[in-house]
């Protein structure tokens, strides 16, 4: 029986045939279109067989992910070029879940060999610690959109990955103040020189705390565990770091993008709880022109309800609902994000950011590391969970007054 793959080869085949037949033929006789009826059934005939093979790996593949059986899809099986198998999607949970329940011992060869490589030992810097398993794609991108869901500061920054937990460098430089002239005939071109700067992005070591689950539960193969760890850490994690990443002080923690942004508008006395519609225009041209095309609100959704109420000068809402799915509603024309971590409206309180967000730098070191703990309550007949990761983040921002990509705006302090 042929593969998949061979499968669709010899349809591509008649496909292109038929292309000849087509482009080559002088006049259409009835033996042409003869000729050519006769391969677009054989045409037909491979789009069933090739509809049914892919239906029939599906069906295998969904056997596989509950029975834990290894599917090659007709073919050999792809290796990496450490020798480790390269599994499906299906697999790889597959081997998440043996992992898990501590049947690695029981499972197939090629899920043996894959969880011993995802198995890690990690050193830190002057501390030697127990690693973990690396997470595989599939279950690392449930635990992103997990943190991703209560940490706003995920879906606007710009994400660096980086292998290293080691300070990282970059380079910054100002030349906002500095400009071209025009030069005079035989005149020698003067020397202006560039001042640069560095910015360090330090990472730090972040713990979802433990999940204790019961040895029933993990037996159970009903019981979705990798879609319940999966949330209950990734959501952990993203409620600690999105907190520095919005207000960290840059000691021992994260400098969160609140302490990286300029002063763009205070509120006038008595405004402790509120905002005026001309604070949020003075807002908005506080940040310099060259930022404002990236540019969106980002503040508590307390402080969002404040702004809902206001109108301009003909009576007009200035927050606009999206009246297309899954965009995001504006005010003023720029797209709000609600990030909870940002301070509500209260005395001197910075609770409405603006700028261009893509200029925070998160840097996430390797991945999300997992952790079972099998010995430690062995006696209630549970077993522990939790994952680490490695982050920091920082505000690019060479001059941090009068260009800072980001703004924010202050509640009168009385």
């Amino acid at each position: 029986m042929p593969t998949l793959n061979e499968l669709r080869e010899q349809r591509t085949k008649l496909a292109l045939e038929m292309r000849s037949i087509v482009e080559g033929a002088a006049s259409w006789d009835a033996q042409t279109e003869e000729r050519f009826d006769r391969l677009d059934a054989d045409l037909r005939g491979f789009d069933k067989r090739i509809d049914a093979a892919e239906r029939a790996n599906k069906a295998a593949a969904e056997v596989a992910a509950v029975s834990g059986a290894i599917v090659a899809d007709g073919e050999a099986r792809a290796q990496a070029p450490s020798g480790v198998p390269q599994l499906s999607p299906a697999e790889e949970r597959q081997a998440l879940l043996h992992w898990l329940r501590g049947t690695t011992a029981s499972a197939p060869t090629e899920i043996r060999r894959y969880n011993a490589s995802r198995e890690a030992r990690a050193q830190s810097v002057g501390t030697t610690t127990a690693g973990g398993y690396l997470v595989a794609q599939e279950f690392g991108t449930s635990i992103e959109a997990a943190r991703r869901a209560f940490g706003a500061m995920l879906g606007v920054a710009t994400v660096y990955p980086t292998m290293s937990g080691a300070d990282l460098l970059l380079p910054t430089v100002d030349e906002t103040g500095v400009s071209g002239s025009i030069l005079a005939e035989n005149a020698q071109i003067s020397e202006s020189a560039m001042t640069f700067g560095q910015t360090t992005i330090s990472s730090y070591l972040y713990t979802s705390g433990l999940v204790l689950i019961s040895q029933q539960l993990l037996q159970d193969s009903e019981f979705p565990l990798d879609t319940f760890i999966a949330n209950a850490l990734g959501e952990r994690l993203g409620r600690a770091q999105n907190a520095h990443w919005t207000t960290g002080t840059g000691s021992s923690q994260p400098y969160g993008v609140v302490a990286g942004a300029a002063s763009g508008k205070a509120g006038a006395s008595g405004q402790t709880t509120t905002v005026i519609y001309n604070d949020l225009v003075d807002l908005v041209y506080s940040v310099d022109p060259a930022y404002r095309p990236n540019a969106r609100w980002m503040l508590a959704d307390a402080s969002m309800a404040v702004i809902r109420k206001l109108v301009d000068s003909q009576s007009r809402p200035l927050w606009e609902p999206s009246v297309q799915a899954g965009q995001p509603d504006t005010i003023l024309g720029y797209p709000v994000v609600i990030n909870q971590s940002v301070a509500t409206m209260a005395a001197s309180a910075k609770s409405i950011l603006f700028g261009d967000f893509s200029r925070y730098i998160i840097r996430d070191v390797s991945g999300i590391q997992l952790v079972r703990m099998d010995e430690r309550y062995a006696d209630y007949l549970q077993v522990g969970f939790y994952a680490f990761q490695r982050t920091g983040g920082r505000l690019l921002a060479p001059n941090t007054t009068t260009y800072n990509p980001v703004k924010y705006y202050s509640n009168s302090a009385s």
